[in-house]
């Protein structure tokens, strides 16, 4: 993820409907709900305008499109855990802090139709 400008994550056929991470600000509000799982001694992720001073990364959220942008706090730094989720299935990021200019991250499924939740098979 670049250190200087946003980078965009979505996820191929799917609107990201969740985001857990440790988040220092988000405009997402009730949209996408943002949190830490709970860690002892965790601070919670802030609600909408609020700042969360341990939070590692800034999120914005285009709910019409489905996708999310990401932003580190402070420069280059450990790699930043997050979870994606959609309504059928939660990723596992770790975003590695980099110089670069933006850029997309995309998420592919590629666990086969038929296995997937909520598929209903087509039948002959």
């Amino acid at each position: 993820m670049s250190i200087k400008e946003a980078t965009r994550i979505r996820v191929d056929g799917a609107p990201i409907t969740n985001v857990f991470g440790n988040i220092y600000s988000t405009n997402c509000g009730a949209a996408i709900t943002s949190a830490v799982p709970p860690q002892p001694g965790a601070s919670p992720a802030p609600a909408t305008g609020m700042v969360n001073p341990a939070g590692e990364i800034v999120l914005e959220c285009d709910v019409d499109k489905g996708e999310i942008y990401v932003r580190p706090v402070g420069g280059p730094g450990k790699p930043v855990n997050l979870f994606v989720s959609t309504q059928h299935a939660t990723y596992t990021l770790l975003l590695r802090r980099s110089d670069t200019p933006a850029d997309t991250i995309v998420i592919r499924d590629k666990t086969p139709a038929a296995l997937r939740p909520g598929h209903r098979p087509v039948s002959p």
